[in-house]
């Protein structure tokens, strides 16, 4: 079964293609594409830092802190009302294929 949640965190390897975003700035943790120019492919350690911000999150550290210290380690500003609404649909998903894998007795790990 093919991952579709959030491409922030589950970003395997670099999309194929995706036309150019409507905005100025780039969705956080990608990167314009060097091989082709309208692509944009996700940054390996931005993913990292954004999964790290997610456990820090979760031990009870404020929106505000994390968002300042997220900022800092990208290299660019993160407002805490978008890192919260990245870490809400983030956690929303994880609850809904928690529950879909314990219903359907599916692995947690779509290799086993």
């Amino acid at each position: 079964m093919k991952n579709t949640l959030d491409p922030y965190l589950y970003a395997e390897k670099p999309a194929p293609f995706r036309r150019r975003p409507a905005g100025r700035r780039l969705p956080l943790g990608y990167r314009w594409s060097e091989k082709h120019p309208r692509a944009i492919e996700p940054i390996p350690e931005a993913i990292a830092a954004i999964r790290e911000a997610f456990g820090l999150l979760d031990r009870g550290c404020s929106f505000r802190d994390i968002a300042v210290w997220l900022g800092n380690k990208l290299g660019r500003p993160v407002d805490y009302t978008f890192l919260f609404q990245l870490y809400k649909r983030h956690r929303q998903q994880d609850e809904a294929y928690a529950r879909i894998r314990s219903e359907t007795g599916m692995p947690e790990n779509p290799t086993d």
